[in-house]
């Protein structure tokens, strides 16, 4: 469904051109850009190495792109980061403000790093709020993101830190989250970049 390489290739292509002649925070949307396509294909080194990039380039004072930030927020994480990314969230929903479309990726963001920091509940109250937030302007592209189709769990054991819970993103009613050590943990359903909060009241009713 989603033609990967083709918008990594056409968005290479962008970012090669406008780096020679265009201010660099466009240089920086492009780099958030192949950071999500990155990420979307798994490929998280990749992805941080953009994520940098588009950090190094940003201007926090303009407010353009960003609508895919949780994939950098994630790649960030997943690099070692960490005080980059949660300062990226933050000055991101600044700027953001009450701007409603801007809001869903913050709040995505918020999920992102809500799950890093195994606050699971407030992980899925933010995807809860972005997914009202789609349905309410009328986003079904938005929609289908956060109701995504089956993925795996995120982030996998080699990409957490000790202690995180992983969080399946299958069937809803199968949904379970386990440690690092082992040890059983409350379902619940959740993805850091395809989640589906719809589900998500079922499984933590389950859960109790």
């Amino acid at each position: 469904m989603l033609a990967l390489e083709a918008a990594r290739a056409a968005h290479s292509e962008t970012l090669a051109r406008c780096e020679s002649f265009m201010p660099p925070p466009y240089g920086g949307w492009i780099s958030g850009e192949l950071c999500a396509d990155c990420a979307l294909a798994g490929h998280w080194q990749e992805a941080y190495t953009y994520a940098l990039k588009a950090l190094a380039l940003r201007d926090y004072t303009i407010l353009h792109g960003g609508l895919a930030r949780w994939h950098e927020t994630k790649a960030l994480l997943l690099g070692g980061s960490t005080e980059q990314a949660r300062e990226d969230v933050r000055r991101f929903g600044e700027r953001a403000g009450n701007k409603r479309r801007y809001r869903i990726p913050y709040l995505r963001a918020l999920a992102v790093l809500a799950q890093w920091d195994n606050e699971l509940d407030q992980a899925i109250a933010h995807l809860e709020a972005a997914r009202d937030l789609a349905e309410q302007l009328g986003l079904p592209g938005e929609l289908w993101q956060n109701t995504g189709s089956p993925g795996r769990v995120v982030p996998s054991v080699q990409e957490r830190k000790p202690g995180a819970a992983s969080i399946c993103t299958r069937c809803p009613r199968r949904a379970v989250t386990c440690r690092q050590d082992g040890r059983r943990a409350t379902p619940y359903h959740l993805s850091l970049s395809a989640a589906s909060p719809s589900c998500v009241s079922t499984c933590r009713n389950r859960a109790r």
